[in-house]
Parts: structure tokens; C-alpha cells; sequence
């Protein structure tokens, strides 16, 4: 009878592990392809030098639309590595003429913190390539062109409909440092240093395969 008991409690435990495995919403070489809309919202700083030397600074705020598309894929059934493109839009007031748009492309590190059947909660760090343009539409021909670096810290939770099919929501705390110049048809160009920093949050949707 013990023996019969002893294989009863393994042969459970056997069953409830497989469960565990086969259930997890994320695991080594898995593949999640995403794609979501975002909202940034930026604290700006904004310093350049005059072709004559002097120094200008100027600090504010703004926010942009950004449209990220990823791919990750499972380095072990904890880490996952990532690369992230994304496309930003500035926004403006109705009447305002300018453009404002950026790109990023990035590499990210993700730590599955917590894996169910339908749940997957990951932090990540990203780092890489960010561009940003602006162009006034004026008679001026007022340009800034900036390139630099992309640190974003991110909380992101995916809750899986299907199998394969989910849904997510994420916030970043991102960090952005420009470097570039503003030119325009009368003046010489500036150098440029532009930072901005902030918040990040919305959602999509992902296919895991």
C-alpha cells in the first residue's frame, strides 16, 4: 500500500510538472512578433551653439504618437532578447505649419518575471539608435536634424486570447540624447544637444510562434 502511495504522489507530481511546462507562456525559443500604438510624454532640453560661439539653452514639454513593431525571441525560459523599430509623431496645435517625427531602432534584454498559461509579465531594458527631424515649414527653411541614443526601462504584460494570439500593455521610463544642428536659410548651422525624458505607455497586440 505504501509502495502503491509512493507511486501515486510521484506520478502526480510528474503530471502536475509537465502542466507547468507545456503551459508557460513563455519559453526558450519561442518567437512573439508585435506590434502596438504608444503615447510619449516628454520633459525636453533643448541647448545649441551659435556659429559665433555663444551658447543658448531652452527647456519644455511635448508628447508624440509612437508606432512600435518588435520581435523577441527566447533565449531561455526566463531572458528574452529583442529587436524593437519605432516611428514617432510629434504633436502639435491645429494651426501649427512644423513637422516633427523620429525614429528608433533598438536591441532589448527582457526578464520574464511571471509565466502562466494566458499571462507573461516581463521587465526589459532597451538600448540603441534614435534620429529625430523637425522642419518649421517656413519661409526660413527652419530644420533640426539630431541622432543619438535610446534608454528605455519597460514593465510589459501580455495576456494570450488563443494559444498564439494576444494582446499587451506596457509603460516605459525612456531617456533620449540627441546630438545634430539647426539650420536655416539665413543663418549658419547650430550644434545641437537635445534630451528628452518621460513616460511611455499603451498597447497592441502579439503573435507568439
Amino acid at each position: 500500500m505504501k509502495n502503491f502511495n509512493g507511486i501515486v504522489v510521484t506520478v502526480s507530481l510528474v503530471f502536475i510538472s509537465i502542466i507547468n511546462v507545456t503551459a508557460q507562456s513563455f519559453e526558450r525559443s519561442a518567437i512573439v512578433i508585435s506590434a502596438g500604438t504608444n503615447l510619449g510624454i516628454y520633459n525636453t532640453s533643448f541647448k545649441y551653439k551659435s556659429g559665433s560661439g555663444s551658447d543658448s539653452a531652452k527647456s519644455g514639454s511635448t508628447a508624440a504618437v509612437i508606432y512600435p513593431i518588435a520581435c523577441e525571441f527566447g533565449l531561455t525560459n526566463r531572458i528574452g532578447i529583442a529587436l524593437q523599430f519605432g516611428y514617432s509623431k510629434f504633436l502639435k496645435a491645429a494651426d501649427d505649419k512644423s513637422t516633427a517625427n523620429g525614429i528608433d531602432a533598438v536591441l532589448r534584454g527582457n526578464f520574464h518575471i511571471v509565466k502562466r498559461e494566458k499571462l507573461d509579465i516581463a521587465l526589459g531594458v532597451n538600448y540603441g539608435y534614435s534620429h529625430f527631424k523637425y522642419n518649421a515649414n517656413d519661409t526660413y527653411n527652419s530644420i533640426i536634424k539630431a541622432n543619438g541614443t535610446d534608454l528605455d526601462f519597460s514593465l510589459c504584460g501580455r495576456i494570450y486570447i488563443t494559444k498564439h494570439f494576444g494582446v499587451y500593455l506596457n509603460i516605459d521610463v525612456p531617456a533620449y540624447n540627441l546630438q545634430g544642428v539647426a539650420s536655416d536659410a539665413i543663418n549658419d548651422s547650430n550644434n545641437i544637444t537635445f534630451k528628452l525624458s518621460g513616460v511611455k505607455f499603451g498597447g497592441g497586440i502579439q503573435i507568439k510562434i
